[in-house]
Parts: structure tokens; C-alpha cells; sequence
């Protein structure tokens, strides 16, 4: 005690309720270490032997990745409050602080940043000096699933140059409620989510080129991406990545049929370039065989909104459809659109050639145009809360 009081430097920062800290240890699951944002407290405490491990609901290190605990000082702005965080962990990492240790939820220093939003220099810290980036918490979530559940987007990316495995599954909680717990990967994380943004699609394209798995992609995909104003780049890379053609249930009555294929679902939206692609490339269902054989109550249907598909619709469907097609239809329609069908197809005897076109793997680079005018951002918007 005489030591501490004699200390000419850092006692103007100490206060005594910090010194009565020192002697009896942990205070409201905090040790001296976690309640001081000052460096040169924070060097004398561990000049004195402060133990940069001891662990309560947290850990040092850990609770020091948080504004909260930087907020504490309203004088630094988000810069400041970044620079001063990176030089806390230097220095408890310099004095032995175990990067790896967790908090009361399992969470890393590393995960933790994330979770703190702390932006990319942070993170990219803790991963030079050799933070696990594909260590779970108790949830079973890495930080990149954390990343990409908060449209940390920029930090996302640099945990997948650092190695982090976008396939790693991990299980969340529906909007339907706590009973609905579903299994998750990145992509699906990020593709799930009301709005697709540019970003969003941005996100999953990348994460897609990195080889993410489609697996656990929701299947109405397609339909809520054209909805969306989708460019087609996206939506291509999901085809050739395991998205097979699916008819979906619309809960209105804006279609003929409560059953819609994603050619169906380009026609209702008045997508002319959509509607081309998928029938060009065959990306169709059984119901599709309908919309193509000149059907009256979809023409008319058509017409009477004006549409600028019908020109089209009505040219293709002008012939009769051509038994190719009509055995392709039946033969895709056959195998199905869950991801089993790869492994269907792969077993069945059709030619090389076939198979590839059943699984859509040689789709050829094409970019759509985008029509974003304000009535069809609000109509989709509505129409996105219908499927």
C-alpha cells in the first residue's frame, strides 16, 4: 500500500477506489485490469504484478474489444478510440495475455471484435498475431458467420483472406420464432435476409467465387432476387452452383396459378431479359409447359397489363414446343431441385452432355439490365413480403 501511495506519475490517475480495487481483487466481475482505459495505469498495474489472465465473465483482453469499455472516455473520437484500443492489446499482449482464451459465451478476442463492430484494422491485429479465425463460441458461430449476420461485409472479406471456411455450418434462430432453430452457412446467412441490397449480392457473389456451398440456400432464391433488380450475374452463379429450377408458392393472386417457376415469376415482374435466359438455357419446371404452349388465359393475362414479355412469350409459343425440350422439361422436373439432384444426375446414364445441361454448368456470361424506376422498387418490395 505505502508502494502504491509513493508512486509519483500515475497516482493523479488512480483513484481510491481503483487502489481498493487492487486489494481486494475482483469487484462486480471486474479486475483492476478491466476498469481503467489508460495506458500508463494499465502499465504501472501490470508493473506490479496485475495478472493479465485472470479470468471472471471475461477476460481482460476481451473485455478491453469493446466501445463500451472506450466509450468510457468521451473526449476520443471513433480514430482515437481505435488507435488506443490497438495499443491496450499490444501491451497485454506483450505482458502474455492468451489470445485464444474466452469469455462466459466462448468468444475470442477475436470473435468478440467482430461482435463489438470494431472495423477491419482490429481484426486484422488479432489475426496477424495468430487469432484462430475459425475458432466457434458456444453458439457454434465463427466470426465470420457473426461478420455476415451484421453486414460486416468489409470485415467479412478479410476473414476470408485469412483462411476463415465459408462452409462452416452453425445454427440460428427463424424469424419465426426460438423453436425454430435452423442450420446455416454464410452464404445462406447472407442470402436470407429480407433485403438484397447490392451489397448483399456483392457478399454472396464473392462467397460463391470462394467456393461456398449452396446447400443450405433457401430455394426461392432466384424469384426474390429478380425481385430484388438483380443484374443476372448472381443469380447465374447460383444456377451453375447447385440452384435448380423450383416452383414456389405465391401467397396472392396476382398469377394465374398459386405455383410459380422462376420463368413464371420473371413474366409477373415484366422481366423480358429473365424470361429470355431461363427459357433459352431451359431453366424450367413442369409448369412451365403451359406458360409455353400458347396458353389464352396467360396472353391475356399479359396483355392486359401491358407487358412487355408478351411480344416475346407469344413468338416462342407461336411453334409447338419441340420434343427436346419437352423430354428435358420432364427428365429435369424428374430429378428434382433439391440438392440431391447432382448426385441423381451423376448417377444416371445420360451423355456427358446431358448431364452438364441438367446441372447448368455451362451457362453462358451474361449481364441483364437492371430497371430500378420507383414504382417497380416499391411493387417488388411488397411482393417480396408475398413469398
Amino acid at each position: 500500500m505505502k508502494e502504491c501511495v509513493e508512486v509519483s506519475k500515475p497516482e493523479t490517475l488512480i483513484r481510491a477506489e481503483l487502489i481498493q480495487l487492487l486489494l481486494d481483487g475482483v469487484h462486480d466481475n471486474k479486475t483492476p485490469l478491466m476498469s481503467t482505459i489508460h495506458i500508463k495505469v494499465i502499465n504501472f498495474l501490470l508493473s506490479k504484478g496485475a495478472n493479465v489472465n485472470l479470468k471472471t465473465n471475461t477476460t481482460p483482453l476481451i473485455n478491453a474489444i469493446s466501445w463500451d469499455y472506450l466509450a468510457a472516455d468521451q473526449r476520443l473520437n471513433p480514430k482515437e478510440m481505435e488507435e488506443q484500443l490497438l495499443l491496450i492489446i499490444e501491451t497485454f499482449l506483450k505482458n502474455g495475455a492468451i489470445l485464444e482464451d474466452t469469455d462466459e459465451y466462448g468468444c475470442t478476442a477475436l470473435i468478440s471484435s467482430v461482435k463489438s463492430s470494431l472495423g477491419v484494422a482490429v481484426l486484422k491485429y488479432l489475426v496477424e498475431k495468430g487469432a484462430d479465425v475459425n475458432r466457434r463460441n458456444k453458439n457454434g458461430w465463427t466470426a465470420l458467420h457473426i461478420a455476415v449476420m451484421t453486414n460486416q461485409f468489409d470485415c467479412a472479406e478479410t476473414l476470408l483472406k485469412y483462411g476463415a471456411d465459408l462452409n462452416v455450418n452453425c445454427y440460428v434462430t427463424a424469424d419465426s420464432g426460438q423453436n425454430d432453430i435452423r442450420e446455416k452457412t454464410a452464404l445462406s446467412i447472407v442470402l436470407d435476409q429480407w433485403l438484397l441490397s447490392e451489397k448483399v449480392q456483392q457478399m454472396a457473389s464473392i462467397l460463391i467465387d470462394q467456393g461456398a456451398s449452396t446447400e443450405l440456400v433457401r430455394q426461392n432464391i432466384i424469384h426474390r432476387l429478380i425481385a430484388a433488380g438483380n443484374d443476372g450475374i448472381l443469380i447465374q452463379k447460383l444456377m451453375k452452383s447447385g440452384i435448380f429450377p423450383k416452383d414456389i408458392i405465391v401467397k396472392n393472386n396476382i398469377w394465374l396459378e398459386t405455383s410459380v417457376s422462376p420463368l413464371a415469376f420473371a413474366l409477373i415482374l415484366d422481366r423480358l431479359d429473365f424470361v429470355q435466359y431461363f427459357f433459352e438455357n431451359w431453366y424450367l419446371t413442369g409448369s412451365d409447359s403451359n406458360i409455353l404452349s400458347r396458353n389464352e388465359n396467360i396472353l391475356s393475362y399479359l396483355q392486359q397489363r401491358k407487358s412487355e414479355v408478351l411480344p416475346y412469350l407469344k413468338e416462342i409459343s407461336r411453334q409447338p414446343m419441340k420434343l427436346e425440350l419437352l423430354c428435358f422439361i420432364k427428365v429435369s422436373s424428374a430429378l428434382g431441385s433439391d440438392q440431391g439432384r447432382r448426385q441423381r444426375v451423376h448417377n444416371s446414364e445420360l451423355p456427358v452432355v446431358v448431364q452438364n445441361h441438367l446441372l447448368f454448368s455451362n451457362l453462358k456470361h451474361m449481364v441483364h439490365r437492371v430497371r430500378r424506376s420507383v414504382t417497380g422498387a416499391f411493387y417488388n418490395k411488397w411482393f417480396l413480403k408475398k413469398i
